[in-house]
Parts: structure tokens; C-alpha cells; sequence
């Protein structure tokens, strides 16, 4: 445990020092996030984001940092692009009190062209524009 927190607050003192945002990507299994965010919030105060492929265990996500009060320390919460209800999706998440949504895993050709369609409806329907 003290060589991991070492090494995440050695990965998280560099960017500081280059002008750069480092991010933890928290787990993607269900039980996985909240001991990865606890221990990321113990040994450092950098930002994290939410990088996890399944919505449910997503939106799981997103509830547990809410609960501890930390969306101010939250970047952004991904989006798959192949989630069945992607405005649920955007929905639960906006509602999480993430500032940003957008498509993580990486966007490939396959993606249906609806879903981004989809995902670009919901963002503007249940997001704020900035003041």
C-alpha cells in the first residue's frame, strides 16, 4: 500500500510540474470504484475522472462520489457510445453533477451514427450552458 501510494503521488506531482492533468480512470467492475477512489483521495488532491464501459457500474460511480461530496473534483464522467439509453445515460450522469459528458473508450467506425446523435440531443437537453 505505501509503494502505491508513492507511485500515484510521484504520477500526480509531474503533471502539476508541467502544466498537465492527470486523471484516475476508476475501476470498471461493480465494488471496484469506491476503494480505488478512497485511496486516490487519501494520497492526492489532483482531479479524477470515470472511464468504465458498463452504465450501471458508471452511474454506481458517479452516486458514490456525489456521496462523498467530491463532484468538484470530478472531470468527467464517460459515456459509452453502444449504451442502450444513451439519454438515460447523459441523464443519470448530468444529474451525478458532472460538468462534462462525453464518449470514452475511444469512438470507433462502428459506433451507430444514431448514438452520437443521441448523445449530442441529451447533452444539450439536460445540460447547462456556462454563466
Amino acid at each position: 500500500m505505501q509503494k502505491g501510494a508513492a507511485l500515484l503521488t510521484l504520477k500526480y506531482a509531474l503533471p502539476q510540474k508541467v502544466c498537465n492533468i492527470g486523471s484516475l480512470k476508476v475501476g470498471g467492475q461493480p465494488g471496484e470504484t469506491p476503494p480505488l477512489v478512497d485511496f486516490f483521495v487519501s494520497v492526492t488532491g489532483m482531479p479524477f475522472a470515470i472511464d468504465i464501459w458498463v452504465q450501471k457500474t458508471r452511474l454506481a460511480a458517479a452516486r458514490y462520489i456525489a456521496g462523498l461530496g467530491l463532484q468538484d473534483r470530478l472531470l468527467y464522467n464517460s459515456i459509452t457510445p453502444w449504451d442502450e439509453d444513451i439519454d438515460d445515460a447523459v441523464k443519470g450522469i448530468i444529474a451525478g453533477g458532472d460538468d462534462a459528458v462525453w464518449p470514452g473508450c475511444d469512438i470507433w467506425p462502428t459506433v451507430p451514427r444514431q448514438n452520437m446523435e443521441a448523445l449530442v440531443v441529451a447533452v444539450r437537453k439536460y445540460g447547462k450552458r456556462p454563466q
